[in-house]
């Protein structure tokens, strides 16, 4: 199979050279290499087929061998289809070609086809191919063509506004995100993103009611877990023990990757206040669930036991499955 590919351009190749334009586009398509196949379509003078089988090639799971043939044609020969256009640059940004993604939804805004979708893909576009500024502007433009897509450029433009003008700004974007799109699904990311950044500002007092906001609204998201913890840490800092444990234990009863490390905590918590017993409880747990891990090792030390043992390696033979493996990855290296 790995040497499919190679045979297919091969045999198009000699075809192509006999003449036989037709037989080598089929068989770079049998061969899987629909994005060669359409720049073959495209010498013949068929600009519908060579663009159906770019879009099928963008449809390839692994579609980056065949993105500049997939360029060249959908920069000549786009469709002025709304959704053919927004997979023709979220291609682009997928496969790296930022500053073609940019000049085709240019050239498609420029053409009267400038929906919401096709701004957010331009701001994005925009944003990797180092100019901020634009995009900036092009957000605040499909913010206003209203959508889920206006919004999830709302939430663009308020990461912009941080990274350009600073965290002041950017954190009040973002709160005003969340007030004004209550309901989307990054409002609560926002919000912790918001408070994060008024925390590093040294603004903690304003930061916390936006903690509360995220666990009283998204009590179930992975942001509440992050704020609860963050809480919980400033409740540590101010000697608070028993607020502190209260919000560390809400994060280790639930679920998700903060678990461990909230029972790590909580285990600081209570040797703290004095409750050896209970943090060496804690810590036990942590060391026996995560006992590779950072908090685990943390937790071991706390305990004072040593480090893990871990049994010598023996030898493997190579077995003839063995080496066949090691010569199919050496093949695919080459």
């Amino acid at each position: 199979p790995a040497a499919a590919p190679f045979a297919a351009r091969a045999r198009a190749h000699a075809l192509a050279l006999s003449g036989d334009m037709l037989a080598a586009e089929r068989t770079l398509v049998r061969g899987g290499l629909a994005a060669e196949a359409a720049t073959l379509a495209l010498a013949r003078g068929d600009a519908a087929r060579a663009r159906r089988l770019a879009y099928a090639a963008m449809a390839s799971p692994d579609p980056i061998p065949g993105a500049q043939h997939v360029g060249r044609i959908l920069v000549r020969e786009i469709s002025n289809n709304a959704d053919a256009l927004a997979a023709a640059g979220q291609f682009f940004l997928r496969t790296g070609g930022a500053r073609d993604a940019v000049a085709l939804l240019r050239g498609a805004v420029a053409s009267g086809h400038g929906s919401a979708r096709v701004h957010l893909l331009l701001g994005r576009a925009l944003e990797e191919s180092g100019a901020p500024r634009d995009a900036l502007a092009v957000y605040t433009r499909a913010e206003s063509l209203g959508g889920d897509d206006g919004a999830r450029a709302a939430y663009a433009r308020a990461r912009m506004v941080l990274r350009l003008r600073g965290p002041g700004a950017g954190a009040d974007a973002l709160v005003a995100f969340a007030a004004r799109y209550r309901g989307h699904g990054s409002a609560p990311e926002a919000l912790l993103l918001a408070a994060d950044t008024r925390e590093r500002e040294s603004r903690p007092r304003t930061a916390e009611p936006l903690y509360r906001e995220i666990i009283e609204r998204w009590p179930s998201h992975a942001a509440a877990r992050q704020a609860r913890m963050r809480l919980a840490s400033r409740a540590f800092e101010r000697r608070d023990f028993t607020r502190a444990a209260a919000r560390f234990r809400e994060v280790a009863q639930g679920s998700g990757i903060e678990v461990v490390a909230a029972r790590y905590h909580l285990g600081r918590v209570l040797h703290r206040s004095r409750d050896t017993a209970a943090a060496r409880a804690e810590w036990t747990a942590v060391a026996t669930r995560d006992s590779l891990g950072y908090y685990g090792l943390l937790a071991r030390a706390a305990l004072g036991l040593p480090d893990p043992v871990f049994a010598p390696v023996t030898a493997t033979a190579a077995t003839p499955g063995i080496r066949g493996a090691l010569a199919e990855l050496d093949l695919l290296d080459a």
